[in-house]
């Protein structure tokens, strides 16, 4: 059995177990958590989580647990407002028991959370499948290379891993959910789909902020569902009605400017 360092990409097919692991190509997408980043990372990130944080939801998340456990391909979705999301997340399930949900969680990360040592360490912190952002500098061939790189990748994890992503693509400067990237409904297309959403992350360490601050966090869970497409609908349709459930959850001030009665 061929193993990588923790941490670093390999050749190798995907296996049960969390082993990074890439495509044939030269593009490395698939990476396994370092054990130190994760449990320094994880320690860093919790002490800023204030201990009156809850979780609402938590049936509908055993729900989806067990789904996958007996074999259902799942993918978790939220709202996007830290840089810090995929590690709050993580630890707020660690404080509800479903550690062994957040050790197998692999989350869609953009190329600039590797760019610096200091996102590095803590991109290393948790399990992560390298996507191309449509504002990198890359050219586009580059561009759609790695791409389809990355949603081979995600083939091949989501079918032994739940995987987090955040359909908007990148952090809200507002607070409120922004519109969701309509090529993201190949990623959860026929797929056992998870909604969640996040308040208050903002605050710890939201767009511009240099230090996070001591936050309560509110992580709320909506029933899973199969994402089903519309025959009659275009893709960024089909993604509003996928990431309706997060609008359901969040408080009025969160909710997008795109969905009604806002």
């Amino acid at each position: 059995m061929v193993r990588s360092t923790s941490g670093q990409p390999e050749d190798a097919s995907l296996r049960s177990d969390i082993t990074a692991v890439h495509s044939r190509l030269s593009y490395a997408a698939v990476f396994s958590s370092a054990e130190i980043n994760r449990l320094l990372g994880g320690w860093f990130v919790g002490s800023f989580i204030r201990r009156d944080s809850r979780v609402e939801g938590l049936p509908h998340l055993q729900e989806a647990w067990n789904r996958h456990r007996a074999g259902s391909p799942l993918v978790i979705i939220s709202n996007h407002a830290s840089y810090a999301d995929s590690h709050i997340i993580e630890q707020l399930l660690n404080r509800v028991g479903f550690g062994d949900l957040s050790r197998s969680l692999f989350s869609l990360a953009g190329q600039k959370t590797y760019r610096t040592l200091w996102r590095r360490f803590f991109t290393a912190g948790v399990n992560t499948i390298k996507v191309i952002q449509a504002l990198a500098d890359e050219t586009p061939e580059v561009k759609r290379r790695q791409a389809l790189e990355s949603f081979k990748a995600f083939k091949r994890v989501v079918a032994a891993h739940p995987v987090l992503l955040f359909p908007e693509g990148t952090r809200t400067r507002t607070g409120r959910m922004g519109p969701p990237v309509p090529a993201l409904a190949n990623y959860l297309r026929g797929n056992l789909v998870l909604p969640m959403a996040l308040q208050g992350t903002e605050r710890m360490l939201g767009v511009g902020s240099r230090f996070p601050h001591l936050t309560t966090i509110v992580l709320r869970i909506g029933g899973p569902f199969i994402a089903q497409p519309d025959p009659n609908t275009d893709k960024a349709q089909e993604m509003e009605a996928y990431t309706r459930p997060i609008v359901d959850l969040l408080d009025p001030p969160y909710r997008p400017l795109w969905a009604s009665g806002v």
